[in-house]
């Protein structure tokens, strides 16, 4: 994994830090500015670009290093700018922080923290002198970046693993590395959590985590480090595309668009499989091919990609009048459409549970409005197309 993706991930692990330290410094503060000179270091003593022998191209000369400071405190705090919003629009307090934009916490439990006398109070943690003090694991450990250069392993799923040197736990090492050069105590856990079975990661990792407080008492700060998820896997963040190139395909008459959705479909449906429901996502994501058995959960075929495919499959009908596509969509209405809205009160369930003795879990009219509460409605509206 080239040094880049690494240094921009602890960054994004540091402002967390940075924010749980808040103004009253101490142990999290420590914490942070471990962890700042550690990726200050990586970054002046590694190069983030890896040429390998066999390469012809000439590497670039590599600029000379500058000394990068630590942020110092400040005993004033700054002054709030008077047209920075301080109420999100869902009428959350926005919080003034060191993140740019201030902080909200959407909190859907009955604990009601207040968060401005958390912020003021700072961490107030003490670290003991023996023992370990940082755990550092991941729930998702598979989780991996787009393939890059040399950047190449062998994928589990899209953007996922389970090579080690690798995914997020190769993260995790840079971490313990620096966390421990800084003189602190460093427990990495690089079991992998999400295998075979991508649900219940959480329900394992949590295991662990209790398992590892109760043999080292002297633990005080968890990291469950992540990747970033902004990347292809998300369903219904790809379906649209094929949306897009249909419709390309109906305003320009070229047959190049109509070719992609073809290839959207391939990828998506037949060399992927799917549920005998349709189905394909498990927590949103796209379940890796042939994969679906591990994949049986709580949280399988979200509502708004059992809409957007059926439109894929109407397209795709409507120019080839292939049965496969109408078969599709008669199997995606019964098993989709009817079945994730509740026929006594009209509200969705966000998925469709897959596990042999789970429950659907029903939107209510008041205290839910998912994405899926629009889509419902937009699928009632397609009915006299189909």
């Amino acid at each position: 994994m080239s040094t880049r993706k690494l240094l921009a991930a602890g960054s994004t692990l540091l402002i967390a830090l940075r924010l749980l330290a808040g103004p009253g410094g101490g142990t999290a503060d420590r914490l942070w500015r471990a962890g700042a000179a550690g990726l200050a270091e990586a970054a002046r003593t590694h190069d983030a670009s890896v040429v390998s022998a066999a390469d012809a191209v000439e590497p670039l000369p590599t600029p000379a290093p500058e000394s990068t400071p630590l942020p110092q405190e400040s005993s004033a705090p700054e002054a709030v700018d008077a047209a920075v919003p301080t109420t999100a629009p869902d009428g959350r307090a926005i919080l003034p922080t060191t993140l740019t934009g201030g902080m909200t916490m959407k909190n859907e439990t009955d604990f009601s923290p207040d968060l401005a006398a958390l912020l003021a109070a700072g961490p107030g943690l003490s670290l003991p002198a023996d023992g370990p003090q940082v755990l550092i694991l991941h729930t998702h450990t598979s989780e991996a970046y787009t393939p890059d250069g040399i950047d190449r392993y062998t994928a589990s799923g899209t953007a996922r693993t389970e090579d080690l040197n690798y995914n997020i736990v190769r993260v995790g090492d840079v971490l313990a590395d620096a966390l421990t050069a800084q003189g602190l105590s460093v427990l990495h856990d690089r079991t992998i959590y999400d295998y075979p079975s991508y649900t219940g990661s959480y329900s394992r990792s949590g295991a662990a985590v209790e398992a590892a407080l109760a043999a080292n008492p002297t633990l005080r700060v968890v990291i469950d480090l992540h990747r970033d998820a902004l990347s292809d896997d998300h369903a219904n963040a790809s379906i649209p595309l094929a949306h897009g190139a249909a419709r390309m395909a109906e305003i320009t008459g070229d047959e190049k668009w109509i070719k992609r959705l073809e290839a959207f479909w391939k990828t998506a449906v037949t060399e992927r499989g799917m549920f005998a429901t349709t189905g394909s996502n498990a927590g949103e994501f796209w379940i890796p091919p042939h994969s679906h058995g591990r994949y049986m959960g709580n949280e399988d075929q979200e509502f708004c990609t059992v809409y957007n495919m059926v439109r894929a499959a109407e397209y795709l009908y409507r120019r080839t009048l292939k049965k496969e596509y109408a078969d599709y969509i008669e199997r995606a209405i019964y098993n989709g459409f009817l079945a994730q809205q509740n026929k006594d009160t009209g509200m969705p369930t966000y998925f469709l549970p897959m596990l042999p003795g789970s429950k659907k879990r029903w939107g209510s009219k008041t205290r839910d409005f998912w994405c899926c509460f629009g889509t419902m409605v937009q699928a009632q509206t397609i009915y006299p197309e189909l």
